[in-house]
C-alpha cells in the first residue's frame, strides 16, 4: 500500500459532497446588497493548509482544528457535521471590512456551534459562490451585516 502522502491528493478546489443532501451545497448565502455581497450557494472545497491560519477548505480545518486525527476519513467525519450544524439553523452574518483591496471573507456565527469564515467567489461561468475557508468556536468580528436563515429545500 502506498504512503498517503506519496498518493495524488485530489484538486484542491474540488467540492466536498454534503452528506445531508448529496450534493455539494452546504447552504445558501443572502444577498446583502448594502455590502455588495450577492447570493450564491455555500460550498467546501478539498482546499489546503499551507502553514497555521493560512489555507481554506477542509484540509485546512481538518490541520487547523484536528491535527490529532491521522486519516482523511476520520477528518471528514468531524468537519462535516461541524460545518452542517453551523449552517443547519439561524445565524448572524458579521464582516470586519478589512480587506486593504476589499475582498472582505463574511463571518457566519451560529453561537455555541462556532463560525465559519467565507469566501466570495466566481464560477467558470461567473456565477456568485461562496467557498468556506476555516471554522471555530469564538466571537465573530466587526459589525452584524445580515442574517443566515436555512432554505427549507
Amino acid at each position: 500500500m502506498q504512503a498517503f502522502y506519496l498518493q495524488k491528493q485530489p484538486n484542491r478546489n474540488n467540492f466536498i459532497t454534503n452528506p445531508k443532501t448529496q450534493t455539494p451545497i452546504f447552504g445558501v448565502f443572502p444577498a446583502i446588497q448594502k455590502h455588495d455581497f450577492p447570493q450564491g450557494n455555500i460550498y467546501l472545497r478539498h482546499g489546503e493548509h499551507k502553514s497555521r491560519h493560512k489555507g481554506f477548505g477542509l484540509i485546512h480545518i481538518w490541520a487547523e482544528r484536528f491535527p490529532h486525527l491521522t486519516e482523511i476519513a476520520d477528518a471528514e467525519s468531524k468537519v462535516l457535521p461541524w460545518v452542517g450544524s453551523i449552517l443547519g439553523g439561524p445565524a448572524d452574518i458579521h464582516c470586519e471590512f478589512d480587506d486593504p483591496r476589499g475582498e472582505h471573507r463574511p463571518t457566519i456565527l451560529r453561537g455555541r456551534y462556532g463560525l465559519l469564515i467565507v469566501e466570495f467567489r466566481k464560477d467558470g461561468e461567473n456565477g456568485p459562490f461562496y467557498s468556506i475557508v476555516t471554522a471555530y468556536v469564538g466571537q465573530a468580528k466587526g459589525p452584524k451585516i445580515g442574517a443566515f436563515k436555512v432554505s427549507s429545500s
